[in-house]
């Protein structure tokens, strides 16, 4: 059989779609051999003992189920766009044994989790929409608690200043707690991101929620939105971008994600829960 090799990108959803890709032709290889980019990380993380611990983490955690092997060889460095080109369509994640673990949420109500982080839709495009969405939760939190997850506030780092729209990346924590009655809120997120490295334990504690959610509900795209297509059961999610990658949970075999590109579509699956 083949063998083949590659170093990926660093981020949250690079590695859940790198396995994604990989794990819907794995059958046709005796042996993958997976590292992280070291230009990558000499770019955006040089020096940052903590993120390289959580890199480290998600290697272990993701790639070293036969066939894959982890490691930090300089292999061929494969974007994740050109990665999807080559392999798409993708089969459906089958990740939750490995990312979701933990203590199970006490509540006796069904819940939905909505992630606070928003990338590539920008800021002055979503406040005036938001309005329908605060509605529809407001109403449906009557039935349901609604447990937040992700960062309460982004951190500037080099991938947000220079690499996405000015305003097109940012939290909207302030917004869910000003317009959600707070008895009827879990608040599981944490102070701050971006520049500060992820934590596998956390990650996965939040996979485990998502699991168990009635729907997870993400805004935009990023690592937030593979995380929870790789745990969650049911993802209700809204873009307004073209990126490829996203546009792979388009395709029918992700059943379980009702992506949006129309926010009056994305309403109205809302209130059909």
């Amino acid at each position: 059989m083949k063998k083949a090799s590659a170093s990926i990108c660093l981020g949250l959803g690079d590695n859940i779609i790198a396995r994604i890709i990989f794990d819907t032709v794995k059958h046709q290889y005796s042996e993958i051999r997976i590292s992280h980019d070291q230009n990558v990380i000499n770019h955006y993380k040089k020096g940052d003992v903590k993120y390289l611990q959580f890199l480290q983490d998600m290697g272990n955690l993701l790639f070293t189920e036969p066939p894959y092997f982890f490691d930090h060889n300089a292999y061929s460095p494969i974007h994740t766009m050109n990665t999807i080109q080559n392999f798409s369509p993708i089969a459906k994640p089958n990740l939750q044994h490995l990312l979701c673990k933990g203590i199970p949420l006490e509540t006796n109500e069904e819940y939905i989790v909505i992630t606070t982080k928003i990338r590539m839709i920008p800021k002055n495009k979503f406040l005036p929409l938001s309005i329908k969405l605060w509605r529809i939760l407001n109403i449906l939190s009557d039935k349901y608690k609604i447990i937040i997850m992700g960062e309460r506030e982004l951190k500037e780092s080099p991938q947000y200043r220079g690499d996405l729209p000015e305003n097109s990346t940012y939290s909207i924590y302030d917004q869910i707690i000003s317009n959600l009655s707070a008895d009827r809120i879990v608040d599981l997120t944490i102070p701050a991101l971006g520049i500060v490295a992820p934590n596998l334990v956390k990650i996965q504690q939040d996979g485990l929620i998502m699991k168990h959610a009635k729907a997870v509900i993400a805004l935009g795209d990023g690592g937030n939105l593979w995380h929870a297509v790789a745990t969650g059961n049911k993802i209700i999610a809204y873009r307004d971008d073209n990126d490829q990658s996203a546009d792979l949970l388009l395709n029918p075999n992700f059943m379980h994600v009702k992506m949006h590109k129309i926010w009056s579509e994305f309403i109205q699956e809302l209130e059909g829960l």
